[in-house]
């Protein structure tokens, strides 16, 4: 059966509670000038170029913004950048982080082949160097 909509649930629908953590983003929304903030480090980030496009500089602030709030280890952050570079490099950009234990073979498969791919510069480095 499905379930049908009644008169106190679509009165009742747009009145979902903030979290205490919707309310603390929407506070520093208001209270950072994220605009003047931009304007001072634009000079010095990374432009364009024939490499891989750098992150838009107002996303990068606020992730780094959002770590320093919520304490984000050091450690977590070490770890979470290889995974963001190998995800890059073999076009799994959109990664589903709630089933892993779904795509633990595609995953297993995708550091496979950044081994192989790091070991294969790793020889020609050496090659070079003979």
């Amino acid at each position: 059966m499905s379930h049908q909509l009644t008169f106190a649930d679509s009165e009742f629908s747009t009145k979902r509670r903030q979290t205490r953590k919707e309310i603390f983003l929407s506070r520093m929304e208001q209270i950072l000038p994220w605009q003047n903030m931009t304007a001072v480090i634009e000079p010095f980030y990374p432009k364009a170029g024939n490499g891989r496009r750098p992150y838009p500089l107002e996303t990068m602030l606020r992730i780094h913004c959002m770590q320093h709030w919520y304490m984000k280890a050091s450690i977590r952050a070490r770890v979470e950048h290889p995974f963001r570079i190998i995800k890059r490099q073999f076009g799994f950009v959109k990664a589903r982080y709630k089933g892993l234990l779904k795509n633990d073979n595609q995953l297993a498969m995708l550091f496979t082949l950044a081994n192989l791919f790091r070991v294969d510069q790793m020889i020609r480095q050496w090659e070079r160097s003979q």
